[in-house]
């Protein structure tokens, strides 16, 4: 009897047991399930709220978009322009170089031709000038060709040699025909100037041309040489700029820009020559570039 009892208090403890662990079970899961809903859920009024901020924080984003996009649109627009207007840059910039290039290869071809010939021609690329020793065309204190034996001879063959070489880069007479066979990119000669220069010894009298100054003698002998060559090479003066100006010119400085010390002999024969100066027609902006190839037929 007693084991029978003993029995039966141990099963009624296993059973309380049972019980009061499914209450704790019962118990957690209703701990659990209530946060989960305060954790989790959001009640609809909030729900809502939260549904209309985002609405209008998309809304806000999708006009920011917009907006971006519409930037874009212009940068694009500007980027373009810039890029329309390097190419712009480059093409003005082109032409200029291609018209040094033509300048230097002028001023070097007659230079070597004239060498060619017995001429001591000297030549200065970068200013664009072909130098003729004045002792090789003028006695002293003189304008007058005639007074040294070799000096038209001489004159003679530099009008036929700077005739023959900017044939390609001058226009005749009235004529708008550029020859693109033998100048492609269009470069012209504006101006040529037969330049006269002196040294500093001072005239002391009226010389027999009339002249009083160096300055006077040294347009003299730039006159004289040019009228020289048209005489020998007529053609030149029909060779016209874009301006439909003659290309070849006179010009004179006495005294005013030497090459070299007037303390020395060596230096004042240096002072006494002529210069012919070459000055290519470069339009001054790219509108008066494109009128000018439009012009021209140049592409």
């Amino acid at each position: 009897m007693r084991n029978h009892h003993t029995e039966e208090n141990y099963f009624v403890s296993m059973t309380d047991m049972m019980v009061g662990v499914l209450f704790i079970f019962i118990i957690m899961v209703a701990f659990f399930a209530f946060q989960i809903q305060t954790e989790d859920s959001i009640p609809k009024p909030v729900h809502e709220k939260k549904v209309q901020e985002l609405n209008v924080e998309i809304t806000s984003l999708e006009t920011l978009i917009k907006e971006l996009r519409k930037k874009i649109i212009e940068l694009e627009a500007e980027v373009q322009r810039l890029l329309n207007l390097l190419s712009v840059a480059n093409e003005y910039e082109k032409y200029s170089i291609e018209s040094t290039k033509t300048r230097e290869t002028v001023i070097l071809s007659i230079q070597s031709r004239l060498k060619e010939q017995g001429i001591d021609a000297s030549a200065n690329v970068a200013q664009g000038v072909i130098t003729i020793p004045g002792d090789t065309l003028f006695a002293s204190a003189s304008s007058d060709l005639g007074q040294l034996p070799t000096a038209y001879d001489r004159i003679k063959k530099l009008s036929q040699v700077l005739g023959e070489e900017i044939s390609c880069f001058v226009l005749v007479d009235q004529s708008k025909h550029i020859a693109k066979a033998c100048n492609p990119s269009g470069t012209l000669i504006e101006t040529i100037f037969i330049e006269g220069h002196t040294d500093s010894f001072p005239v002391s009298r009226v010389l027999s041309d009339g002249s009083k100054n160096n300055l006077e003698l040294s347009a003299r002998r730039a006159t004289n040489s040019y009228e020289a060559m048209i005489n020998f090479q007529p053609s030149l003066i029909t060779y016209k700029n874009p301006f439909a100006q003659q290309v070849l010119s006179v010009s004179a400085f006495g005294e005013q820009r030497p090459l070299a010390t007037n303390a020395t002999r060596e230096g004042r024969e240096q002072n006494r020559r002529i210069d012919i100066r070459f000055l290519m027609y470069m339009p001054s902006n790219q509108t008066e570039l494109e009128s000018f190839k439009e012009e021209f037929g140049i592409e």
